[in-house]
């Protein structure tokens, strides 16, 4: 179940059945629910979410205020900067409605980061993938503040 899940997401449609097979067997699916604190600001990361359905909400106090920075859809993946930069989290993530997500804890997307197997350039690439599409977001939300709109 978890491999159609996780092929039907725009994130891996260039992989194939027996990659998202091994991806998918990295993971744990479950079940989460409205209002559930997924991950924490400045909490040091352990795993990498891949949203598969419902919408997981980003957000950030800053001067007191918490703040909406994005909400991420099915296909996202959620956790990914401090996977890569080994820092703490920036954000608080909380589940929005009742979803799906998938868990790779980080010792295994550590594994597949730093594999030399041709599925490891594949992830690596999909990781890209996901990193300018959030700054494309990101940019459009500054432009939208800017503009007043």
């Amino acid at each position: 179940m978890l491999d159609s899940l996780l092929g039907s997401q725009w994130l891996f449609d260039d992989f194939s059945s027996r990659e998202i097979a091994q991806i998918a067997g990295a993971m744990t699916e479950r079940v989460v629910y409205n209002g559930e604190v997924l991950m924490l600001a400045n909490e040091r990361p352990d795993r990498l979410l891949v949203v598969l359905e419902g919408s997981v909400e980003v957000s950030k106090v800053e001067d007191g205020v918490d703040r909406v920075l994005a909400l991420l859809g099915p296909g996202s993946l959620v956790g990914l900067v401090a996977l890569l930069d080994r820092g703490r989290r920036a954000a608080t993530c909380t589940a929005r409605g009742k979803g799906r997500v998938a868990e790779m804890p980080r010792d295994a997307f550590d594994l597949l980061q730093q594999s030399n197997a041709p599925l490891a350039d594949k992830f690596q690439y999909a990781v890209a993938r996901q990193l300018a599409h959030d700054v494309k977001q990101m940019t459009r939300g500054l432009l939208s503040d800017a503009l007043g709109e």
